[in-house]
């Protein structure tokens, strides 16, 4: 007599050979997980406005931060390209630009009338602007901006403070610039010295002083309302530019 063999024994059979199956590893995806996030461009007034674009990497349009409350950029911090304009204006409380720092890619920044802000750092992923506006800032120095190479149409006006222009020494290329009404500029200190042959130096003169530094601009800075750090070098870690004004 034939015995068959029930239906559920394969079934155990099958099974005991799969034991482990789901522990072995998966074939890697041939697709990169993509983190990119894009974002209409907006004005941003409060800290609720900012934490809309938090997460973003891309804003479409401008980007406007206008009379807010914000005191730094932390919260953009994965921005990394504004297809438009970035205008930071009539910030009363900001005193940095931190959170910047993976924004390559922006058409034109426009600071304007922020009291607070002592310097750029923020901007160094900046390598070529159509315009840049510095203007009625609290800045004493442009440092920050050190990896900018080209900007179509720069303009530097109205800063009290503005002592250095040390961040744009290392500017290769540029249309138009106007640098007028920073009375405390130290020229000495460097103006734009790589621009291309052919385009003349703005003139010390357009900032009704002859350029050179106040023997005690050194101390004064020191004592800057707006820096960060009153103990370091408002110019840079090295010290290199405030030994020169000490001299």
């Amino acid at each position: 007599m034939s015995q068959t063999t029930p239906r559920w024994s394969h079934a155990v059979g099958i099974a005991a050979l799969c034991v482990g199956c789901a522990a072995s590893p998966a074939a890697p995806s041939t697709t990169a997980p993509s983190f990119a996030r894009a974002c209409e461009g907006k004005t941003i007034h409060t800290a609720r406005d900012a934490e809309t674009l938090s997460g973003c990497t891309t804003v479409h349009g401008d980007l406007t931060v206008l009379r807010s409350e914000l005191r730094d950029m932390r919260t953009l911090g994965a921005l990394r390209e504004i297809t438009g304009t970035l205008t930071i204006a009539q910030n009363w409380h900001l005193s940095s630009l931190r959170g910047l720092e993976e924004l390559s890619h922006v058409r034109g920044v426009v600071l304007r009338g922020n009291p607070e802000l002592g310097n750029l750092k923020g901007l160094q992923g900046l390598t070529k602007l159509e315009t840049l506006e510095i203007k009625g800032n609290g800045l004493y120095s442009t440092s920050g901006l050190e990896n900018l190479r080209s900007v179509d149409d720069l303009v530097v006006e109205d800063n009290r403070w503005l002592v250095s222009l040390a961040g744009l020494n290392r500017l290769e290329h540029a249309l138009t610039v106007r640098i007028e009404n920073n009375p405390s500029l130290c020229t000495e200190l460097g103006l734009l010295p790589d621009l291309e042959p052919g385009l003349p130096p703005p003139s010390p003169l357009a900032d009704r002083s002859d350029g050179r530094c106040h023997p005690h601009l050194a101390s004064r800075l020191r004592r800057h309302p707006h820096a960060t750090d009153r103990n370091a070098d408002p110019f840079n870690p090295a010290g290199t530019e405030l030994s020169r004004l000490e001299r």
